[in-house]
C-alpha cells in the first residue's frame, strides 16, 4: 500500500501513503502531502471509506483540523 495517492472524497488529492503505524486500537495512516507536510489519518472505515489496489488509490473523509 504505500506509496498510492490519498485524495479526500471531494477528489482533492493529498498526498502519497508514506507508512503504516501499527497501535492496538487501530493503524494509523500516515500520509506525506506534495510540500513535505505529514497528516496521521486513523485507519478506520469513518475516515478511510475507500482504499482501490487496482486504482491505487485511497480515498479519506477528514474531519475539521485533521488536514491542518
Amino acid at each position: 500500500m504505500i506509496g498510492i495517492d490519498v485524495y479526500t472524497v471531494d477528489g482533492n488529492l493529498v498526498g502519497k501513503l508514506d507508512d503504516v503505524l501499527q497501535y492496538s486500537a487501530n493503524d494509523v495512516y500516515v500520509v506525506k502531502g506534495p510540500e513535505g507536510q505529514e497528516y496521521m489519518i486513523p485507519a478506520i472505515m469513518k475516515f478511510v471509506p475507500t482504499i482501490d489496489m487496482n486504482e491505487r488509490k485511497m480515498i479519506i473523509d477528514p474531519i475539521k483540523g485533521m488536514l491542518d
